[in-house]
C-alpha cells in the first residue's frame, strides 16, 4: 500500500531526500511520513502534503487507509 505522499513525490519525480529539501524538514520525516503518516508529525507533514499540491483530506485519507491495513493484517510498508 502506498501513500498519496509517496505516490506524489514518484510522479514529480523527487528522491526523499529533494522533497524534505523543498519542503524544509529533514529525509528522514520524509521517510517516516510515507511509512506511517501520523498526528503527531503534523507540522513537518503539512509542509511536505503542501509542497506536493496535496490537501489535509489527503493526509487523513492516508491515516485511515493505513489504520484499516493494520486492522486488517496487511503489509502497510
Amino acid at each position: 500500500m502506498q501513500s498519496r505522499l509517496k505516490a506524489a513525490r514518484m510522479r514529480m519525480g523527487l528522491t526523499q531526500e529533494e522533497l524534505g529539501k523543498r519542503a524544509g524538514v529533514p529525509q528522514s520525516s520524509v521517510q517516516r511520513a510515507e511509512a506511517t503518516p501520523h498526528v503527531s508529525s503534523g507540522e513537518h507533514a503539512a509542509r511536505l502534503y503542501h509542497e506536493l499540491g496535496l490537501t489535509f483530506d489527503d493526509f487523513l485519507a492516508d491515516i485511515g487507509a493505513k489504520k484499516v491495513a493494520r486492522q486488517r493484517g496487511e503489509n502497510i510498508a
